[in-house]
C-alpha cells in the first residue's frame, strides 16, 4: 500500500523548512504553521485549507496565483500538499 501523506510524516516538516520564518513565533498574517492546529486554525484571511478541496483552499490559491511572494515551494512541495489536502489532510 502507499503511504499516506501526513502532517507528522512530510507536511510539518515542509512547513518548518519552508515557512516558519514567517508563519513560526511570529505568526505573520496572524497564521502559525509550527503545529498541525495552527494550521488548520487559519489566520486573519481566515481558513488556509479546505479538508478534501485543495482547489478551493486558500494556501494552494495564493501559491498557485503567485499572490504568496515570501516563499518558493517546488511544484513536486505543491502537488504534495495538494495530495494532502484531497486525502483529507490527516495529522498522524
Amino acid at each position: 500500500a502507499a503511504s499516506v501523506v501526513t502532517w507528522d510524516s512530510a507536511i510539518g516538516p515542509l512547513f518548518t523548512q519552508k515557512c516558519l520564518m514567517c508563519h513560526g513565533q511570529s505568526a505573520s498574517g496572524g497564521l502559525g504553521l509550527s503545529t498541525y492546529a495552527d494550521a488548520m486554525k487559519g489566520g486573519a484571511s481566515g481558513v488556509i485549507l479546505i479538508t478534501n478541496d485543495s482547489a478551493n483552499s486558500l494556501i494552494i490559491v495564493k501559491f498557485e496565483s503567485g499572490k504568496h511572494v515570501y516563499a518558493v515551494l517546488s511544484p513536486e512541495e505543491l502537488i504534495q500538499i495538494k495530495a494532502w489536502i484531497d486525502a483529507g489532510a490527516l495529522e498522524k
